[in-house]
C-alpha cells in the first residue's frame, strides 16, 4: 500500500505492474492472463534473462527481494551472465543458482 499526503492508503494493484513491462518478454504467452502471485517464476526468470533496466525497476515494485532472490536461485533457465549479475545484486553465490554449473557436463554416447 501507498501513503498519501493525507494518511489515506491506496492499495496498489500488482497486476497493473504487468501491463508496464516490455511486451517482447513475453512474446509467447497472453500478457493479460499473466498474474502477479500465480506466476511469479516466468515473470522473475523473464524480466532477469530479457529485461530492461526500466523492467528491473517495475520487477522491483512488484516483489519483495527475497522473493526476486528465491525464484532466481530456484530456477533452471539463467545464463552464466544473469547468473552473476544476480549474484553480485542480491549478494549471492553464483554456486548457490541452481542452474550454475562449474564446468560443463561431458556426454558420453
Amino acid at each position: 500500500m501507498k501513503k498519501t499526503g493525507n494518511n489515506e492508503q491506496i492499495k496498489v494493484n500488482k497486476n497493473s505492474y504487468i501491463k508496464m513491462l516490455n511486451k517482447r518478454i513475453f512474446w509467447d504467452l497472453k500478457i493479460d492472463k499473466l498474474d502477479y502471485k500465480q506466476d511469479k517464476q516466468i515473470i522473475i526468470e523473464r524480466i532477469a534473462v530479457h529485461g530492461t533496466e526500466n523492467d528491473e525497476r517495475i520487477m522491483n515494485k512488484m516483489y519483495r527481494l527475497n522473493t526476486i532472490k528465491k525464484c532466481l536461485m530456484n530456477s533452471y533457465n539463467l545464463n552464466e551472465k544473469v547468473i552473476k549479475y544476480y549474484a553480485f545484486t542480491l549478494k549471492a553465490k553464483e554456486e548457490d543458482f541452481k542452474c550454475f554449473m562449474k564446468t560443463p557436463v561431458q556426454m558420453s554416447c
